[in-house]
């Protein structure tokens, strides 16, 4: 499976411990689901594997025949921010490359009802890799807030939309988001979904 240069929004730096080992020739089979043990919605989750297959690409262009084969819960979800309802936790997934097992871990934060983001790295593995973000943001009742929403206000801010970047996507914000979509010509719903996100370069 082949990608591009993964779209950034900000950067987490983390480390490891090396582990490629042989990957046997029944792993996975006797799990029909190598994602029973993930925590993160489907949604999300999907993502994040996406952007694991692209990476890996880069890892290894003569491998296209790539497939996750289990995944574990290294650390228990944890609340970080009781106003934002904020919870991380670290999940390990096993991807086949062509017979060889390489190892990740993944990084998850659940903002509020659904939000979400998330990093990876590979195991043993010092790199900079950029954050994923898998909600669409928009005006709502209670207001979205997080990292994601003061990401897209600094992009806005970038692009000479007059904004906060308080992480709150309040109505200022909402009328941010449709003056810049109306300039690029965009649908201005004022709902900063992945085209909006895409054109922002986020």
């Amino acid at each position: 499976m082949k990608g591009s240069t993964l779209g950034q929004i900000g950067l987490c730096v983390m480390l490891g411990v090396s582990t490629v080992a042989a990957l046997p020739s029944t792993a996975g089979a006797a799990t029909n689901d190598p994602f029973a043990a993930s925590l993160a919605s489907d949604l999300v989750r999907s993502r994040a594997q996406i952007s694991i297959f692209r990476y890996d690409d880069q890892q290894d262009l003569n491998c296209v025949d790539k497939r996750i084969v289990r995944s574990s819960v290294v650390n228990r979800p944890r609340v970080v921010n009781q106003e934002l309802n904020e919870r991380k936790w670290i999940e390990r997934w096993a991807l086949d490359r062509c017979g060889q097992e390489v190892q990740y871990h993944v990084y998850f934060t659940e903002v509020g009802a659904g939000g979400a983001f998330y990093s990876f790295k590979q195991v043993g593995e010092v790199i900079d890799i950029p954050v994923q973000y898998a909600r669409t943001l928009k005006l709502q009742q209670p207001l979205m807030k997080g990292k994601d929403v003061r990401a897209l206000q600094v992009a806005l801010l970038d692009k000479g939309i007059t904004v906060s970047t308080d992480g709150v996507f309040g109505p200022k914000t909402r009328e941010a988001v449709m003056t810049y979509q109306k300039k690029s010509g965009l649908d201005a719903d004022g709902i900063a979904g992945p085209a909006t996100a895409e054109s922002l370069g986020l």
